[in-house]
């Protein structure tokens, strides 16, 4: 696994455990859980040719993300850096997690429209 890998895979973990986090007290504290209901996501916008030439996002990474978060009721953005279409590296499609995520209508208008990252509000 490449360093790059690690620290994505890294921080995707890192992002699972804090919504473990934030699940058992929403359990807790419904009333406090309206204000910890939304996670984002930043992708890489400098993929090419499906990072043949410049890598982009890891597509397997995304996908389970979004896959865990929406399961659980968070409210999922993408965001990358110039914001728009994000363009990933290769992926194989007809895994379970990158089919399902091609076939969300939901997820796909989210990464054809990410979030510029210089419009985040950190308060937000």
């Amino acid at each position: 696994m490449s360093t790059r890998s690690r620290s994505i895979t890294t921080a995707i973990l890192a992002a699972l455990c804090a919504t473990a986090g934030s699940l058992q007290a929403q359990r807790a504290a419904p009333a406090a859980s309206a204000r910890t209901n939304a996670v984002l996501l930043i992708v890489s916008g400098a993929g090419r040719d499906s990072g043949r030439t410049r890598p982009g996002f890891e597509m397997d990474e995304l996908s389970q993300a979004w896959h865990i978060f929406t399961s659980n009721g968070f409210a999922v953005t993408i965001a990358s850096p110039q914001g728009g279409p994000v363009q990933s590296d290769r992926f194989d499609r007809t895994s379970g997690y990158n089919a399902a995520f091609l076939a969300d209508s939901s997820a796909m208008r989210a990464l054809n429209n990410t979030t510029p990252t210089a419009g985040l509000r950190a308060d937000r």
